[in-house]
């Protein structure tokens, strides 16, 4: 294939250990492909097919929602900085890994905000949220907003883990990776809970 075919579906990797991955890069050249810890083989995906969207997450140290937000949000990108500078394959880097706010999710939304703030100032995009199935409530990402709109203002996208069901697929508990652009208006009420709604019940939303 020249370029991605109309399935927005993608792979989720935690070790490239084996050379099918790459060879399916190669033959499907698929929408998305995300890689954790180990990043640096997307620089290669990049090569073989440009269009492929690349999302990277680092391992983080901690993910405590305490203190002042922004101040978290400065040490956690100081901590990872190099190794985004030493990965121009990643397109979108991702932060924390399937956060659950509940009821701080005001606090993470400023991290949010301020970690976008602080990769754009270094020339990198981000890909905000991250949260796993069934995170967070309708009335919960509405608090959220804030960083989808700092993502928007900055060209980053919005990220949700997702687990492909049913047996039809054969890939029962496999990761999808979720990853969508951020268009429109996020800053009108009714426009927030619309998108909160479709963010909350994408299963499977790709790019548009």
């Amino acid at each position: 294939m020249d370029a991605p075919g109309p399935s927005k579906m993608g792979l989720h990797v935690v070790s490239n250990d084996s050379p099918w991955i790459m060879e399916f890069v190669r033959r499907v050249r698929p929408a998305v492909i995300k890689a954790v810890g180990d990043v640096g083989w997307l620089t290669e995906v990049k090569q073989v097919s440009p269009e492929t969207v690349t999302v990277g997450r680092l391992m983080a140290t901690h993910q405590d929602m305490n203190g002042d937000p922004a101040s978290a949000a400065q040490a956690f990108v100081a901590e990872q900085l190099v190794r985004y500078q030493l990965n121009p394959g990643v397109d979108y880097w991702e932060g924390w890994n399937e956060p659950d706010p509940n009821e701080k999710m005001a606090w993470y939304a400023a991290f949010e905000a301020e970690r976008v703030r602080l990769m754009a100032e270094q020339g990198f995009k981000t890909a905000v949220g991250g949260f796993a199935t069934g995170v967070p409530e309708w009335d919960e990402f509405l608090a959220f907003i804030p960083a989808i709109a700092a993502a928007q203002r900055h060209g980053g996208a919005g990220q949700v883990q997702r687990r492909l069901r049913g047996e039809e697929l054969r890939l029962e508990g496999q990761e999808a990776p979720g990853i969508f652009l951020l268009t429109g208006s996020v800053h009108e009420g009714t426009r927030c809970l619309d998108l909160a709604r479709e963010i909350s019940h994408a299963e499977l939303q790709g790019l548009e």
